[in-house]
């Protein structure tokens, strides 16, 4: 059975836009593109946030994010080691509790939280056209 690649969500930084979906095989990233990418669910556009800041601070901000993981459901949280073998839970996480502060950097989350992460960090929504 062959599964066409899925785009999900596509972020616009300082080189250009990064996609990331799901496939055959998981998960994948590409790019990055000049033009916003057709096809995908969500576009998030974080330049004015990057430029806005000093290079410090915006890698500062990059590194203290959890980490986007499409192969969550889209509204979980998965810390570290939750579901691991040793470690209770399960690999899909648990359903988040839109709490913000509740995030660490070692946490996955899916693209429903991901996104609300991008835009209180000053991301802006875009729409395709």
């Amino acid at each position: 059975m062959e599964t066409k690649d899925q785009p999900i969500i596509a972020i616009k930084g300082l080189p250009g836009w990064t996609v990331k979906g799901r496939c055959s095989y998981g998960t994948f990233t590409t790019g990055p593109y000049p033009d916003a990418p057709k096809g995908c669910k969500y576009l998030i556009d974080m330049v004015p946030v990057y430029e806005g800041e000093d290079l410090a601070k915006s890698l500062s901000g990059i590194l203290k994010r959890p980490n986007l993981d499409l192969a969550l459901p889209d509204n979980n949280v998965r810390s570290l080691f939750k579901g691991c073998i040793g470690s209770e839970g399960s690999t899909d996480g648990h359903t988040w509790d839109n709490s913000l502060h509740s995030l660490k950097s070692t946490d996955s989350v899916g693209v429903e939280v991901y996104i609300k992460i991008l835009l209180a960090a000053g991301g802006k929504l875009v729409t395709q056209e």
